[in-house]
């Protein structure tokens, strides 16, 4: 990392937030993670599992998720994983 200015390396933070209805009125759970960002090649990607704990949720019930970012200027792909109980 010699020679590299500093300020080319940050960290965007992001809020995900699960839903249980389209109105986004239930909400079933919700953390905050980070993930670093290099000024050079962009954000780093995949591979990082970010547990929510929610309450049991019924099989066929619909989950929304709803994203807020530090940086306007990013986004992020999510996938839901289930662990049955």
């Amino acid at each position: 990392m010699a020679g590299l200015p500093l300020y080319d390396y940050y960290g965007l933070a992001f809020e995900i937030v699960l839903y249980g209805d389209a109105g986004c009125t239930i909400e079933l759970g919700r953390t905050r993670t980070s993930l670093n960002i290099n000024g050079y090649t962009g954000p780093f990607a995949g591979g990082q599992c970010v547990p929510i704990h929610t309450l049991k949720i019924p099989k066929g019930y619909p989950v929304y998720a709803k994203i807020a970012c530090s940086d306007g200027f990013f986004s992020l792909d999510i996938d839901l994983l289930y662990k049955e109980a």
